[in-house]
């Protein structure tokens, strides 16, 4: 089989995600069986009495309250892994200019374009009550921010933002693109993004996000400006959500709808200006 060949591309683009489950699944599996040998063994560790661990339902809402926990170590273990493979890509892809960031001006536009987009994104679909559809959503965003601001800023902020953008634009976008060009390669990867968050609300978000995300990692041709837009959407959703900035700033409906709108404008025009820019 030669190296180039439809099959080999696209074989080569789909095992990273193989991959990265593949970790998260060993991860989630050695601590399950770690916490139901504890429980068994009466121990009490940091604190916590693991006896106490005794139905099957007392094990899944320990995990549903550590989940923020382990995804940061599945997070790492991917990064160490996913770093090697993106550096791999470097000796064949055609969008890889390693680790660079943009001057101090256009790092300041791409913050603010990804916080308004993702900003106006959130509050359309919470505008158009898709969440109340997703229970699984629910109980998502209960575990997300159920731990400390420090736990969330260290997780949210910082190490997931970097493992996914290592995963699904610096390698599996990298990686298809050398099968279906760009604009699909842009799609497909977010698309793929949004599938594996695991709900119908963070799916939509994710998908959208992704592409931009896409289009920027093309666009200044290195890895930490998506990973920059990736803290920038967690980093400004955390201090929202901590501050309850809606309930005390936005108490009805009609300043809800404007502060949307001017984030959805601000975006677009800040788009606009990075498309055209060469």
């Amino acid at each position: 089989m030669k190296s180039d060949s439809v099959f080999y591309r696209l074989a080569r683009a789909a095992y990273p995600v193989f991959l990265f489950l593949l970790i998260r699944t060993v991860i989630v599996t050695v601590v399950k069986n770690m916490v139901i040998w504890a429980s068994t063994a009466d121990m009490v560790i940091l604190g916590y009495d693991f006896s106490t661990i005794v139905t099957k339902q007392q094990l899944v809402d320990w995990f549903s309250t550590c989940s923020t926990y382990i995804t940061i170590v599945s997070s790492v273990v991917n990064i160490i892994v996913f770093y090697f493979l993106y550096r791999k890509n470097g000796k064949g892809s055609f969008c890889h200019n390693g680790l660079k960031f943009p001057k101090a001006k256009e790092s300041l536009r791409i913050i603010v374009l990804t916080a308004t987009a993702g900003i106006g994104i959130n509050n359309l679909i919470v505008l158009s009550n898709i969440a109340s559809l997703s229970s699984k959503f629910q109980s998502t965003q209960e575990a997300l921010y159920s731990p400390s601001i420090f736990i969330e800023l260290l997780g949210s902020g910082l190490i997931i933002p970097i493992c996914e953008e290592l995963v699904f634009r610096g390698v599996i976008y990298e990686r298809l693109k050398l099968c279906v060009g760009t604009v699909l390669a842009g799609f497909f990867s977010a698309l793929l993004f949004g599938v594996l968050h695991g709900n119908i609300v963070q799916g939509i978000f994710a998908t959208i996000i992704g592409m931009l995300l896409a289009f920027l990692y093309e666009k200044y041709k290195s890895i930490l400006v998506p990973i920059m837009g990736h803290m920038s959407i967690n980093i400004f959703a955390i201090i929202l959500s901590e501050t309850q900035f809606v309930a005390r700033f936005l108490p009805s409906a009609t300043y809800y709808l404007v502060f949307t709108v001017a984030c959805i404008v601000i975006a677009a025009f800040l788009f606009g200006s990075l498309t055209n820019k060469k």
